[in-house]
């Protein structure tokens, strides 16, 4: 088995993916003392500093795909909205979290070399579902200390994320015990999606499901693992909730359409969301400005489904992209695409043979390349499909999934595990 090397940057990144993942700092400063929370985000700078000193050393040896040029800009322009936000502050706090992705993107980059390195960031990220897991009881439907995932649409989202995830990682993995507890992590997951009755979360999973069986390799035994996962949904719906709560709750999302109920609240959200970007159509109104621009332009009485619109201050569009379009404009919109289009090319070529055979020869032989490239394309697909109605673009789901494909690309490209040799995926062959 290939040695795991440590260095000091690499074992500070893992303390770095735990802070994300696990939202350390949120869990130390509410369920232990308050001023934990500032301690553990202290985590950050050192890792920029590490890389701001040896600067010069990756510029000169980083490929261009190290650099997620994607996500460098659409940071980049989140800190310039900032001079142009109706209310800076809340630009800045979304400033905040870009930085701290593409610290968590260029430091992976950086310092993950080798498949046997990138096998530590692939169980930090498959572990966040087990330690979310252990937090959610009793209710399974919600984290009660988590600032994001108490909300239940943002932890059925989540959820949504963790059924390919964990069922593609656990056919990946090589050794029995991990593969039984990835495979009872999927089966919370669908859990987690019931447990938090969210309408946009639940119709997400069964999209995603249809995604899983289709780009499955075994389709029976993907199709038994459906019917099991059909199972928990009965037994969980039947052992949470009154009599007909669950699915009554489901099929008003039907019966509501986008006229009436939480669905027509939320076409009126998108539609003042396109109002806005008209105004601002190239860059948007800035990270987190939605809410405060709208209800600073907009007259009382000049919007129908919001006569006064003070109140939108402080809404939640629930929608990704609605978000992006009226934050960021068309440049997020075409930063956002291209990020989905090079996660896409990067991980079609995780599953040819070049790259699968640089895996298995120089991972450990933990997991199967080809099954954890399925498992984070269908990550990054319940990802796209939640975006629908949650607005997680500040929440690290996405940039997580994106990163550790990307890395997982970059390691797989020599026969050293090294140094990518090129600046892309490779062309297919004539």
């Amino acid at each position: 088995m290939p040695k795991l090397v440590w260095s000091i940057p690499l074992a500070h990144l893992c303390i770095v993916w735990m802070i994300t993942l696990y939202a350390l700092h949120f869990f130390l400063g509410t369920l232990v003392a308050a001023p934990l929370a500032y301690v553990v985000h202290l985590g950050y700078p050192p890792l920029l500093l590490m890389m701001a000193i040896q600067g010069p050393v990756i510029l000169a040896r980083a490929k261009p795909w190290v650099w997620d040029p994607p996500l460098l800009l659409l940071t980049l322009v989140s800190g310039g909205l900032i001079l142009f936000s109706v209310n800076p502050g809340l630009a800045k706090i979304t400033f905040q979290y870009f930085v701290i992705y593409y610290t968590l993107s260029l430091g992976t980059a950086t310092y993950v070399r080798t498949p046997r390195q990138a096998v530590v960031i692939v169980l930090l990220l498959v572990g966040q579902f087990l330690w979310y897991a252990l937090w959610s009881p009793p209710s399974f439907g919600l984290v009660a200390w988590h600032p994001t995932l108490k909300n239940n649409d943002a932890f059925g989202g989540l959820m949504v994320q963790g059924v390919g995830m964990c069922y593609y990682f656990a056919a990946a993995a090589r050794k029995r015990n991990l593969r039984l507890l990835l495979y009872a992590l999927a089966g919370f997951c669908v859990l987690g999606v019931v447990a938090s009755y969210a309408r946009g979360a639940f119709l997400s999973l069964v999209c995603v499901a249809g995604w899983i069986w289709i780009r499955s390799p075994n389709k029976l035994k993907t199709a038994l693992a459906g019917l099991a996962g059909v199972v928990v949904v009965v037994i969980a719906a039947s052992l949470i909730f009154e009599p007909g709560f669950f699915y009554n709750e489901i099929m008003s999302s039907f019966e509501e359409g986008a006229s009436e109920g939480t669905g027509g609240a939320r076409m009126d959200l998108w539609k003042v969301a396109v109002k806005v970007w008209m105004l601002h159509p190239i860059f948007g109104v800035g990270g987190g400005n939605f809410g405060a621009f709208a209800a600073d332009h907009f007259r009382v009485g000049e919007l129908e489904a919001f006569p006064n619109p003070n109140v939108l201050y402080g809404f939640n569009l629930h929608n990704s992209y609605f978000q992006v379009l009226s934050e960021f404009g068309l440049v997020g919109m075409f930063l956002l695409g291209w990020q989905v289009i090079d996660f896409m090319r990067r991980n079609k070529a995780l599953r040819e043979p070049g790259p699968s055979a640089v895996w298995a020869a120089k991972s450990g032989g933990t997991f199967d390349l080809k099954y954890l490239a399925l498992g984070l394309e269908s990550a990054n697909v319940a990802n796209m499909f939640s975006g629908i109605f949650s607005a997680s673009l500040f929440s690290p789901w996405f940039y997580t999934v994106w990163i550790v494909n990307r890395v997982l690309w970059g390691v797989t490209q020599s026969p050293a595990g090294a140094r990518p040799s090129s600046t892309g995926p490779p062309r297919r062959r004539r």
